[in-house]
């Protein structure tokens, strides 16, 4: 039998070492991961007041936060210590609130939409003072809020308003596949909910959320059967941002959460709804928009009154896919329509402003193209015709709306 070799016993005392080198440098970075953790949460908390604007770092830090751990942060004791967001859009609140009976000379107009079909609403106020608007929206709303908004106001029969206008968002198309703002709203959730519509044999069906009020989010049976209506209904779902609270501890955790979502969201959208030029031929989407939007100007001719749709296409969802998308059946019912790409090509970056909104005068030019349509219904005697109306008095262009 030969002696072992000094090499060979050399290097099996040596391989031990190494190993205890490696398990301390990994026991060092460990350490290191661990301070640089507490560090950063210690520097930058949120802020106690859920009202106030957080750091930019501690924002940052807190977008990978789960939804529900959002939620918690959020949800104040009271409506008045809560985010503003977690009151905002609920439509069993909102909705329920009729518009003021118009004053005597001024037309009542009511808009259903978000922040894009407020804005219009804000330059139509000054454009034209006779039109007297009251407007519901939601954070990033969808058509389907809008069409249940306008819904329960019709079937209280509390809107006095003869001109009814429905806004809808080309980037807010992918919520019609959702029950509520919170599956595709992950970095800063907005949790107001509403129907999602389907469908069914020709005839529009609605599926209601569980959660219905700012209160429900409360209620840990209500949010416990909400999650699990969004399993099996909602097509943004993600289990890792809604329900993996466990990842909340650690900042590190959560910047890789933060990315999954957002890719997430990506792919959901690139999959089902709009590959970023146009919208896919997806039957839950197309024909379903169409239907709502042909209901809601069939029942408002109805009650005798004037229906308009305004489609805003911005930016990331193709130049012209809503129009599209919806455009034909809206043509084919004489439906009035309002385009925003008509004065505000999408592919024009002076058009928007930093956040993705339009610049105050787009919104002013596509006020104008809705007055023009409230005008031309007017005396005419037709399906959804107005009084004739007295010419507003010039309006002029406000600095903001420069």
């Amino acid at each position: 039998m030969y002696p072992r070799s000094s090499s060979t016993s050399s290097s099996s005392r040596r391989r031990p070492a190494r190993l205890r080198a490696v398990a301390a440098i990994c026991g060092w970075m460990l350490l290191a991961l661990v301070l640089i953790e507490i560090g950063l949460q210690l520097a930058f908390p949120m802020p106690a007041d859920r009202r106030e604007q957080p750091g930019v770092l501690a924002q940052y830090f807190f977008y990978g936060t789960s939804t529900p751990g959002k939620l918690a942060y959020m949800i104040g004791p009271t409506e008045a210590t809560s985010a503003e967001i977690i009151g905002a859009g609920w439509i069993d609140t909102t909705c329920r609130q009729p518009p003021p009976a118009s004053p005597p000379g001024r037309t009542g107009v009511t808009i259903y939409g978000m922040s894009f079909s407020n804005h219009v609403a804000a330059q139509l106020r000054m454009l034209d003072p006779s039109l007297a608007i009251t407007t519901y929206a939601g954070p990033g709303a969808p058509a389907n809020h809008s069409y249940a908004c306008y819904q329960m106001l019709r079937a209280s029969g509390g809107d006095p308003n003869p001109v009814q206008i429905i806004g809808v968002l080309a980037s807010a198309v992918p919520r019609l596949l959702t029950l509520g703002g919170m599956t595709t709203s992950f970095e800063w959730p907005a949790p107001f909910t509403y129907p999602r519509y389907r469908l069914v044999n020709g005839r529009l069906e609605s599926e209601q959320p569980i959660v219905r009020s700012p209160g429900d989010l409360k209620d840990a049976t209500k949010w416990r059967a909400y999650l699990d209506q969004l399993k099996t209904s909602d097509r943004f779902y993600n289990y890792g941002a809604m329900e993996a609270q466990w990842a909340d501890r650690s900042i590190f955790l959560r910047l890789l959460r933060r990315a999954r979502a957002q890719a997430f969201e990506r792919e959901q959208t690139a999959a089902l709804v709009n590959d970023g030029h146009r919208f896919l031929p997806n039957p839950e989407i197309g024909p379903v928009l169409a239907a709502m939007l042909v209901d809601f100007a069939r029942t408002a001719r109805a009650d005798g009154k004037l229906p308009i749709v305004i489609l805003f296409q911005d930016q990331g969802t193709g130049v012209d896919s809503l129009e599209r998308l919806v455009g034909p059946a809206l043509r084919r019912n004489g439906v009035p329509t309002v385009l925003s790409r008509e004065v505000a090509p999408n592919t024009d970056p002076r058009n928007f402003v930093a956040d993705g909104h339009f610049t105050p005068a787009v919104d002013r030019r596509i006020a104008e193209l809705v007055r023009d349509r409230i005008d031309a219904a007017a005396g005419t005697g037709g399906d959804g015709a107005l009084p004739p109306r007295a010419a507003p008095a010039p309006a002029r262009y406000s600095a903001a709306g420069r």
